[in-house]
């Protein structure tokens, strides 16, 4: 896996400090993010979001589910807001 990492880092240099592609997050600690199947190289992002993909296996489906679960629970939490402060 290292050796991996090391070629993928030689064709793709770490940029300099800036926002996390994912969160917007300022950082200057980037983490190379690949494709745990074909190896392909996807981008930097900061470690956060590394870890949080890693969590969810790597897979857009499961972050799709997330991302409407949050939707959904975001918005019922906002309507109870708006509800007890009428």
């Amino acid at each position: 896996m290292s050796n991996l990492r090391n070629k993928l880092r030689r064709q793709n240099p770490i940029p300099p400090p800036g926002s996390c592609p994912i969160c917007g997050t300022h950082t200057t600690t980037w983490i190379l993010d690949h494709c745990h199947t074909t190896d392909k190289f996807r981008g930097y992002i900061c470690d956060r979001c590394n870890r949080g993909l890693g969590c969810f296996g790597d897979d857009p489906l499961c972050v799709k589910k997330a991302l409407d679960y949050l939707s959904t629970t975001v918005d019922a939490t906002q309507d109870q807001i708006k509800n007890s402060t009428s």
